[in-house]
């Protein structure tokens, strides 16, 4: 690339000389290089394919690539994009001081749903159960396919003081690996939440809570209880 000689910080003087260079050693007609065009009266710099004169008024410098490896230059709006269509793109003041406006609608991007009960359920079973059963609808059914956060709330009560719970999230009626958060025996309602990441949902796909017993005597009462969603990924 071109240099200077070192020289004090500050504007060019009168009749100050700088002395424009290629590299030691390299070849000034190489890429990078840089030469003298008399007819033009200005300094060239050499791309490789031809003569570059950054001052030109020509359209490849201002083409940018997505990466080292993108195959095609192209002008910067025509590289952006939004897969799924939650996203916007418009040039402002086309023709002049252009911008690009981006906008999103924050319902596409995240999508959130609840449902809650206050019915109380209960059960003796190790067997995992569905603490929304019987409510309209039972489980909450994905309408964007993508990565959830989901959080299952719910009060709790072990009916003898030696026995242990647990609840966890379902996908499509299956308990998912992972989410399970056990409680231990008490008299009274506590509060308990499982909150995980489930990945990889489709439209259609259903989500819900369970609960269940893990060992000991009597049985798991669940009160006032609600599972929340929302869409992390686009």
């Amino acid at each position: 690339m071109p240099t200077t000689p070192d020289r004090s910080p500050g504007p060019l003087i009168e009749d100050e000389e700088i002395r424009l260079t290629t590299p030691a050693g390299s070849n000034p007609s190489a890429a990078g290089g840089l030469v003298y065009d008399p007819g033009a009266g200005e300094f060239k710099m050499q791309d490789g394919s031809g003569v570059f004169n950054p001052r030109s008024a020509g359209t490849d410098d201002k083409k940018i690539k997505v990466s080292a490896t993108d195959a095609v230059a192209a002008f910067l709006f025509s590289k952006l994009m939004s897969s799924d269509g939650s996203v916007d793109f418009a040039v402002n003041t086309p023709g002049g001081d252009e911008k690009v406006d981006v906008t999103a609608s924050l319902s596409e991007i995240f999508r959130g749903q609840e449902m809650d009960s206050d019915a109380v359920f209960s059960t003796s079973s190790t067997v995992y159960q569905d603490a929304f059963l019987g409510q309209s609808p039972a489980t909450l059914v994905i309408d964007a396919p993508g990565d959830y956060y989901v959080v299952f709330h719910a009060q709790t009560r072990l009916t003898s003081n030696n026995g242990e719970g647990e609840l966890a999230l379902s996908k499509n009626g299956s308990v998912v690996a992972g989410t399970a958060v056990p409680f231990s025996g008490n008299q009274g309602f506590t509060t308990n939440t499982a909150a995980h990441k489930v990945t990889g949902l489709s439209i259609g796909d259903t989500v819900g809570g369970l609960y269940r017993k893990t060992m000991g005597a009597g049985s798991v009462e669940l009160g006032q209880r609600s599972i929340f969603l929302v869409r992390i990924g686009v």
